[in-house]
Formats: structure tokens, sequence, C-alpha cells
């Protein structure tokens, strides 16, 4: 048997195949869903529940290929009900996200569920306009809870080199990173609940303002049949990098975990100051509680992993979080209220991945 060189350096066999073949990897491993393969679409076997009006509401998700377990590995009773995807870190088609939308009985709600990129905002947008002509209730929501580009001072270190034209990109919305996990969670709960499109997707707008992610990279993504999305050099880390390779807000040496995680810790709380201020009114007088999860984007350790958990507890049980009033009782804008905080769930592990040796901090304030 003869076979031609590999061109990636990845356990494929072709770049062209490799995303269907993940997803049908993904079905065979998972007796509840199924794969329609026409559209890339991962399904749930049982929609029971739509069909006798148990719920009222159905959750799509989907995007580019080459994240998983996002989206196809979301799929099922605690999850999406479906999630389509496209190419390798490429938006599917709008013939594929209305195919998925077509699966499910017009007297249901849809809610398209996906990360803030361009291509989806384009290609989910249309397929729910033509889904809507054919008489199917649907809306979207988009996950966009990077704060890398909150504001122009990411660090409270002088070293970090700042890239400029990556900012003024950013200028075009904030991006969805691996905060889109908790909306899934969430967005699922509400469905059980028996809420409507029109509820449900208030409601879910509403907690996804205080979800809050930061990333770290030690390097690029390696995609496969492209290469590295941009060169770093060794020993130096990206801060604030997008889940597709994407250049992070500056760049900076690498240090010591400890540092590394002041730094991302300083701009999620920058991030909360003001997303928590427009909530005041909800928020315990005495201590916040966080749901945290900690993301391996694909190449760090488990025992990496371990170290940067225990790191990360530790600190955040030492620190405040700001606060600052949308409309403030005391005319200054100086004014910011302190509270402690504690961790009363933490995840870590792989939830959303991008063939790159990374790690991604999550906050969901409760």
């Amino acid at each position: 048997m003869t076979s031609s060189k590999p061109k990636t350096n990845h356990l494929i066999n072709s770049v062209e195949n490799a995303a269907q073949e993940s997803l049908l990897g993904s079905v065979k491993t998972n007796p509840t869903v199924q794969l329609i393969k026409e559209y890339n679409v991962v399904i749930r076997k049982d929609l029971s529940d739509f069909q006798n009006l148990k719920r009222k509401v159905a959750i799509i998700s989907g995007g580019g290929s080459g994240h998983q377990p996002y989206c196809d590995g979301y799929c099922g009773d605690y999850g999406v009900d479906a999630a389509v995807s496209g190419p390798i870190f490429a938006s599917p088609s709008s013939y594929q996200v209305l195919g998925a939308i077509q699966q499910f009985p017009k007297n249901v709600g849809i809610l398209l569920l996906f990360n803030n990129y361009t291509g989806d905002r384009l290609n989910f947008g249309i397929a729910m306009e033509r889904a809507r002509l054919l008489g199917y209730d649907v809306d979207m929501l988009l996950a966009a809870d990077d704060c890398a580009f909150h504001d122009k001072k990411i660090s409270n270190l002088e070293d970090l080199e700042i890239d400029e034209s990556v900012i003024a990109k950013s200028k075009l919305g904030t991006r969805g990173l691996a905060g889109v996990y908790f909306m899934v969670r969430l967005a699922n709960v509400l469905a059980r609940k028996g809420l409507n499109l029109k509820e449900l997707r208030q409601r879910l707008s509403e907690y996804s303002d205080l979800i809050t992610t930061y990333s770290v990279s030690l390097n690029s993504c390696d995609i496969p049949g492209v290469g590295r999305s941009f060169n770093i050099d060794n020993l130096q880390m990206e801060l604030g990098l997008g889940i597709h390779g994407e250049l992070g807000a500056g760049r900076t040496n690498l240090e010591p975990l400890s540092s590394i995680i002041e730094r991302m810790l300083y701009q999620l709380n920058k991030a909360l100051c003001d997303k928590l201020g427009q909530h005041l009114n909800q928020l315990p007088r005495e201590q916040l509680e966080l749901i945290v999860l900690v993301n391996n984007l694909g190449g760090l350790s488990q025992f990496e992993l371990n170290i940067v958990c225990n790191e990360l507890i530790e600190q955040i049980n030492k620190m405040n979080i700001l606060i600052k009033p949308e409309k403030p009782e005391v005319e200054t804008k100086e004014l910011l209220l302190d509270r402690s905080c504690k961790i009363v769930r933490l995840f870590s592990g792989s939830f959303l991945t991008s063939f790159i040796n990374a790690l991604i901090f999550d906050f969901n304030s409760t």
C-alpha cells in the first residue's frame, strides 16, 4: 500500500475530508446523536419533547470545525439540540444552517446561538431570514465575551507590546470565546423550564452580560493545511488572542504563572467593573459569587492545568472586584464599589479548542 506524504502535521487522512470525518467520529462515540451528512449537522436522535411541546424552543449552535468539543460535542439532552459545522475555521453556509432549522417542527421556536465572528453572523443571519419566510419562528443571540480589547490599557505592567492595528480591528465587535459554553448550558436550562423564544432570548441576553473572558497563548494555531497563524518567539506569550489564531492585543516575555494569572485577573476585573455596574441592584451587597471556567485550547498538559487551577483559586480568594455604578449617586467619576468574591464552581478542561497551546479564563458572575 502506498501513501502520499502528509501535507500537514496532524493525524488526519486529508484536509478536505477532515471536518466530516471528525463529525462521524463524534456521533459514533455518542449514541444519543446522529449526523445529517448533507448539512454536516449533528442532531439529537430523540426530539419527542418538541413533538409533544414539552419544550417550546430548540437551541441550534454552530461554527467552523476545529474547535471540538464545540459545537458538535455540545449536542445532547443538556446542551444544544443541533450543531452545524463548517470547514476548518470557516463558517457553515446559510444552506447548512437552514437545513438544521428545518429538522424541527414550525410550531417550535428556534434560537441560533453562536460565537461573534463575521462569517457566522452573515450566514446564520441569512438562514434566519429565509427560515422566517418559510414560517419558522427564529431568533439569534451571539456570544461576545472577549475582554482583551475592553480598553487599550490591558495590563498593570508597562512592558507590553501593544498592536494598535489589532485594536482597531476589534472595533468590529467583541469576539466570542469559551464563554459560549456557559451560554449553551444556561439556554438549555431555560428551555427546559418551558420559556418561549422571546422570554428565553431576553433572559439569556441578560446572563450573557455577566460573562467575560480573557486568553493567553504560548504559540499560534497550527491550522491543518495552512500552518501557523502567526509567528511568535520562544519564551514569549500572546495576550488576548482569538480562537482562530487571530493576533491578540499585545505580546510580552513569558513570566512565572503567578504573574500571568495576575495579568489575566487584572483585565477580567476591569471588564467586570463596568459590566456589573449595569446590574448593581441585582448584586449581593457583600460578596460576589463566581463560576469560573479554565479552558485549555488544546496544547496544555493536565499537569500544567492543575497548577493553573491551584494558582487561580489562590489569587481569586484574595481578590476584590471593583464595580463602577452606571448611575452613581455621588457626582464623581471615581466612585467604585468594592466586593470580595468567592468561587462557587470551577470547570477546567477543553471546552473549546483551536490547535493551539493556550489558556482561557471565563468568569460568570452570579
